[in-house]
């Protein structure tokens, strides 16, 4: 892992840290482990009170780093393979301080701390990033590494009053001239950035061999054997206290027809259902062969859009679908194989007659309650126009009676689903409508479309999970 002390123009004067290529400076490293040095964050807490500059802004963005690593059991991940944090104060203070170095001055303060910091973590071989060329020269002099903030790391330059005065009236110019909703669309990826084009690679699945099948479902079948029925208690039972066991009454082991059932019926039968998913799952596999897509919808303008009609529009033999994420079950879901049952554990006999047999799996688990939904409408949400759909379509309808304006982008997800006749392509076209917007807004993009075979042998064995 490679360590690097944090400068506090790094917070100042630098892009967001998630929006920075911390790569660049990992030299092949897996990990890297951001330190904020006390000096830094003396420097930062003292910005953050100097009103509305953006040198305050950054400090207080700074600080909300500085909560995330306080809330966090060890150091705050800024994205896979970046971890930020505070250096240890005592365990620093356990190396003798260098005579010649003024911890009241922040260069020095830092230099300090990773010299400290060097000789508890020898192999770590931590550096400072910096910007500021005192603290360099007081670095070079020690013999600590330190690294200059790239220049495409930095932000754009502060405008000056007059350039700030010049931006304020265009603004106001645009306020002015704007009396009706201005509607943006975009069509975007996971990434969240703006697409002009989409492609989607079809892999088509053959259906497996009978060898195959077997194949699998010997080891599925390994995976989850038959279980071996007892007759006494479960275990857990014995750890609950003398009242607890009082109460549940006497246990009573599984009846002879309970095991017989399990075994002659429950458990063969999971085995053939299994059998035929696996005969299933190449259909199930060729529908996965989708795209997500979400659309972007801003009104930028300055009165809210009334009675706004959202149309989105696929292609011939393309479809529309929920995506996987909503409230139904997800694609995945569907070809999952089934849970093996579970073998009978016996039940208790309350010695309150009237309360009856009590399962042990119901003293396990209780299910919570569910509050109640609220059906009102939002007057500024989006709603289907004609219901949820409820099958795979070529078009939606969603309607809102008020979008309003200036209060950013609604994203709505959709996933596009090829048809079994393999077409070369189509379009994603959306189209926005509303009662004080002249013009309708359009917006569409290309679809292209390509093939190959896939190992469904290999694609299943990948995908299964343990079935519990």
């Amino acid at each position: 892992m490679k360590t690097i002390f944090l400068d506090t123009n790094v917070f100042l004067h630098c892009r967001d840290l998630k929006d920075l290529p911390w790569e660049e400076l990992s030299e092949g490293e897996d990990a890297l482990s951001l330190l904020v040095p006390r000096a830094t964050q003396r420097e930062i807490d003292n910005f953050k009170g100097q009103g509305s500059t953006r040198r305050s802004k950054r400090a207080k963005i700074a600080s909300e780093y500085f909560n995330k690593i306080l809330n966090s059991p060890q150091m705050y991940c800024i994205y896979e393979g970046v971890f930020i944090g505070f250096p240890s104060q005592k365990e620093l203070a356990k190396i003798p301080r260098e005579p010649l170095l003024d911890v009241n001055k922040n260069d020095d303060s830092i230099v300090q701390d990773v010299l400290a910091y060097r000789d508890i973590y020898p192999d770590e071989n931590a550096t400072i990033l910096t910007n500021d060329t005192g603290l360099k020269v007081t670095a070079k002099e020690y013999g600590i590494q330190f690294i200059s903030i790239p220049d495409s790391w930095l932000l754009e330059p502060e405008p000056d009053e007059n350039t700030k005065k010049i931006r304020e009236l265009e603004e106001k110019i645009k306020t002015l001239e704007s009396s009706r909703p201005l509607i943006e669309l975009t069509f975007q990826t996971d990434n969240k950035k703006p697409i002009s084009s989409l492609s989607i690679k079809y892999i088509e699945y053959p259906p497996l061999s009978e060898a195959q099948i077997e194949d699998i479902l010997k080891r599925v079948v390994e995976t989850n054997p038959m279980e071996e029925v007892g007759s006494e208690p479960p275990q857990k039972s014995n750890s609950l206290h003398v009242y607890q066991r009082l109460a549940l009454g006497t246990y009573r082991p599984p009846s002879k027809e309970e095991i017989r059932k399990y075994t002659e019926t429950l458990y063969p039968g999971w085995v053939e259902e299994v059998r035929k998913k696996l005969i299933e799952i190449p259909t199930y596999l060729n529908e996965m062969n989708a795209l997500d897509v979400i659309l972007s919808l801003e009104n930028k303008g300055n009165v809210p859009a009334e009675a706004v009609l959202l149309r989105i529009d696929i292609s011939k033999n393309l479809e529309l679908h929920l995506p996987s994420n909503s409230n139904d079950a997800s694609d995945e879901n569907c070809w999952k194989l089934p849970i093996p049952p579970k073998a009978p554990r016996g039940s208790y006999l309350n010695f309150h007659g009237s309360l009856g047999k009590v399962r042990w799996d119901s003293v396990e688990n209780i299910a919570p309650f569910l509050s109640p939904k609220n059906h009102t409408r939002d007057r500024n949400a989006f709603y289907w126009k004609n219901g949820r759909p409820s099958v795979i379509t070529d078009y939606w309808e969603m309607e809102c009676e008020e979008f309003r304006h200036k209060m950013g982008p609604e994203n709505i997800s959709l996933r596009i689903i090829v048809a079994k006749n393999k077409p070369g392509g189509g379009a994603l076209k959306c189209t926005v409508s509303a009662r004080n917007l002249p013009v309708p807004e359009t917006l569409s993009i290309p679809i292209k479309i390509t093939y190959e075979l896939g190992n469904t042998y290999t694609a299943v064995l990948d995908r299964i999970q343990q079935v519990a």
